[in-house]
């Protein structure tokens, strides 16, 4: 997944997967870092904010947990 990634850094699919693995094995540093950059990167590359709804489960993960 990573190496994709890696290939295509602002897939919002793969993202939101990965950062779901996160949440599922409780790693929130992990979880609040890749979106971090993952925010920052998508708003300087594209000029654009992440969708809200993929916020939302963000917020939602790490409250969770």
């Amino acid at each position: 997944m990573t190496d994709y990634l890696t290939i295509y850094p602002l897939q919002e699919e793969m993202n939101e997967i990965l950062m779901q693995v996160y949440a599922d094995n409780g790693d929130t540093g992990k979880l609040s870092r890749h979106y971090a950059a993952f925010k920052l990167a998508y708003r300087q590359e594209l000029g654009v904010e992440l969708p809200q709804k993929l916020h939302e489960k963000v917020v939602n993960w790490i409250e969770k947990n």
